[in-house]
């Protein structure tokens, strides 16, 4: 079975975290915040995060064994693709890449050559890699 397992960039102080996905928020807007959750010292802490930063973990590694999640960017051979959650255009649903950067609707499902992928980075940080 998949792992399943999300990141998101905390609120208060922009840092990674990795856990579980979970909404919250007063009765009349219970979808107001999003936590990642994750046990410390045997308790349950929710960690409110930027939405725009969240994704969910693949359940592909990358040829360095580093996680691939939705919103990274890789490197394969010289093609430098994001990853994302597609849906419809004849594939289904499922992880896609399509070129970093571009406007273009065309992409791919998350098929081959995984294992030779490198991931340099997020589309929520700036890479040296990148040259940005």
């Amino acid at each position: 079975m998949r792992e399943i397992e999300f990141r998101g960039k905390r609120k208060n102080d922009g840092k990674w975290i990795f856990g579980d996905l979970s909404y919250g928020g007063p009765k009349n807007n219970p979808k107001k915040y999003a936590y990642i959750n994750i046990w410390e010292d045997g308790l349950k802490v929710g960690y409110v995060v930027k939405e725009e930063t969240l994704g969910q973990y693949t359940g592909l590694k990358n040829r360095n064994g580093t996680k691939i999640y939705e919103g990274d960017i890789v490197k394969w051979a010289d093609f430098t693709m994001e990853i994302f959650w597609g849906e419809d255009i004849g594939i289904g649903y499922g992880f896609c890449w399509r070129p970093y950067g571009s406007n273009t609707d065309y992409h791919e499902s998350m098929t081959g050559f995984i294992d030779e992928y490198e991931v340099i980075g997020t589309i929520y940080d700036k890479s040296e890699l990148l040259g940005e």
